[in-house]
């Protein structure tokens, strides 16, 4: 039967402008090589086969794929296959449902090659991102800020801020008497806020506001995941 997959779309982060309407933080667009471990999950584990001497071994099969895809990998962006092989089966399979990164800002001519690949080899995810640039360099630099990978403690804050507006909301769903969290008025606000939090969709490998209205307005500037559904074959 048909399968369903899921592809992620994240929203290009919103342009800040100074009143005169002149851009001061703008998005271009960059090319990025990525491997979701979730998809290689597919692949068995290991398998039997028979050697010359007709004797039945086991081999690992995804071991073996991932050194393959490793290799392909290598010879296209000029990394070493050790160490996109290490990436792979270290950090990728960490966070197996998020895409990792192996190598940022690829060509056009490489964007396109290897989304050729990506129905030959599973896993392989090359991606078109949005990249922040400040047109006007220094100019209102310390106003505008800047952006950086998220921190943990941010990360954890928000999925604690997750855990626990999903718990008030089963409990009230199960008919359990709640005080509302704090800083809420009522239970709609409880809803609201987890329906937002869950479509901005944070994740340990994104970018977010470090200072100025960067940081400020990050979750007005980062906007709302949205996803497309593929009906697939085999």
């Amino acid at each position: 039967k048909p399968q369903r997959r899921v592809i992620i779309e994240k929203a290009d982060r919103a342009t800040i402008q100074d009143r005169f309407g002149v851009a001061m933080a703008i998005n271009k667009i960059q090319y990025n090589a990525s491997v979701c471990y979730a998809h290689i999950r597919q692949i068995p584990t290991s398998r039997w086969v028979k050697n010359e001497k007709g004797k039945r071994i086991r081999v690992s099969e995804r071991m073996e794929y991932v050194s393959k895809l490793a290799s392909k990998l290598s010879s296209e962006l000029g990394i070493a296959a050790i160490k996109i092989e290490d990436l792979i089966h270290g950090k990728a399979a960490m966070l197996p449902h998020t895409p990792f990164v192996i190598k940022e800002d690829l060509s056009e001519e490489q964007y396109y090659r290897l989304k050729g690949m990506e129905k030959d080899w599973i896993g392989l995810q090359i991606e078109r991102v949005a990249r922040r640039e400040y047109p006007l360099g220094k100019i209102g630099g310390d106003v505008i800020g800047y952006l950086g990978n998220i921190d943990s403690g941010r990360y954890l804050k928000i999925a604690h801020e997750l855990n626990m507006l999903e718990d008030y909301l089963l409990a009230k769903q199960d008919g359990e008497s709640r005080f509302l969290p704090e800083g809420f008025d009522s239970p709609e606000e409880v809803l609201q806020r987890y329906f937002d939090l869950q479509e901005k969709a944070y994740t340990m490998n994104d970018l977010v506001g470090k200072s100025g209205v960067e940081s400020s307005y990050e979750e007005d500037l980062r906007g709302y995941v949205g996803k497309h559904i593929y009906e697939v074959d085999t």
